[in-house]
């Protein structure tokens, strides 16, 4: 997400991209001379949003993602140590990974909101 957004700024600040009137999954940004999409702002467009898409669900903290890890940080060793005896252990691996799934519904679009506004801002969707 990071190089796609750096992408879309260098493509701004060049003159060939700009930001778009309105914003879904495949149009973060535009082509500054088409009113058509082309390749590399559609292409752009649609790797910030996987990116965005991929890293903030594998965040989410239940095993088995990623970001079940960060509860950790609020633990002692022992603890620490316990927990992931038990997370590899139990069989809530299907259980976290529909937890996540109705969560994740739930908080994307106000991740993208925020994502939205580091890339543009200033300027305000929704």
């Amino acid at each position: 997400m990071l190089l796609a957004g750096i992408a879309i700024r260098v493509g701004m600040a060049t003159g060939y991209l700009e930001p778009p009137h309105f914003i879904n999954y495949t149009s973060v940004t535009a082509s500054a001379h088409s009113s058509d999409p082309t390749f590399a702002a559609t292409a752009l467009s649609i790797l910030f949003v996987l990116n965005l898409l991929l890293g903030t669900f594998n965040l989410l903290p239940v095993p088995p993602l990623d970001g079940h890890a960060a509860i950790m940080l609020f633990m002692g060793e022992d603890t620490a140590h316990s927990y992931l005896d038990w997370v590899h252990q139990s069989g809530y691996a299907m259980l976290g990974l529909i937890v996540a799934w109705y969560a994740f519904d739930r908080i994307f679009d106000l991740i993208f909101t925020v994502a939205l506004s580091v890339l543009y801002p200033g300027i305000h969707y929704g």
